[in-house]
């Protein structure tokens, strides 16, 4: 069952006039710091994505994703790709904001084609959550995409290292918020994660 029974029209204007769709995190909302900062600032649409048997399987392996299959990890992820994939169906936007999960969906709906714009990854949980041949599409896909990439330089949730590397691989633009962790809180703060939205949406109108 789909989270919209009907398109979303209620998203806020920009100066830009461009759409955006933010997809939270494993235990992001909606109301949550980014989400209600994107809606207040930019117009951004932050729909509830369902997590709860991702959850259930972090407790279960105790956030050790890479002692799972990855058809555990797909399978328990399934209600969270099939909202992101209905919320780019029906929001139809320009560019897509996705934080940790939020981002490995994202990074997932570009490698099998089901979203074909812009992309700002912030902390993405891509090395953590995807298989090696989801990642290795991707980058394929993304090399002819525009992507930024916004990591926390404390950040001890995902891999640095991994994140800059697929990045790089995908001709993405690496953006470090310094002493920040995971949730990139003095990103928010500090005015780096609108700095980075804007340079998606430079390259977006060049």
């Amino acid at each position: 069952m789909s989270i919209f029974a009907t398109p979303q029209k209620d998203q806020n204007n920009n100066q830009f006039g461009v759409k955006i769709l933010f997809l939270h995190g494993l235990e992001g909302s909606p109301t949550g710091e980014k989400s209600q900062h994107l809606k207040k600032t930019w117009g951004a649409l932050s729909p509830r994505i369902r997590t709860s048997g991702l959850v259930e399987l972090k407790s279960k392996c105790s956030g050790q994703w890479d002692s799972l299959e990855y058809d555990e990890i797909y399978e328990a992820m399934g209600p969270s790709y099939s909202d992101a994939i209905d919320a780019v169906t029906y929001m139809k936007p320009d560019i897509v904001i996705g934080s940790s999960l939020g981002a490995a969906l994202l990074y997932r709906m570009m490698a099998e084609g089901e979203y074909e714009g812009s992309a700002l990854f912030l902390a993405p949980a891509i090395s953590a959550l995807l298989s090696p041949e989801t990642i290795k599409e991707g980058k394929k896909i993304l090399r002819e995409s525009t992507s930024v990439w916004l990591l926390g330089e404390t950040d001890q949730i995902v891999s640095n290292s991994d994140n800059i590397s697929i990045a790089k691989s995908c001709n993405g633009n690496v953006m470090m918020s310094p002493s920040d962790g995971h949730r990139l809180q003095n990103a928010v703060a500090s005015g780096l994660l609108d700095a980075a939205l804007l340079t998606v949406i430079e390259i977006f109108f060049r």
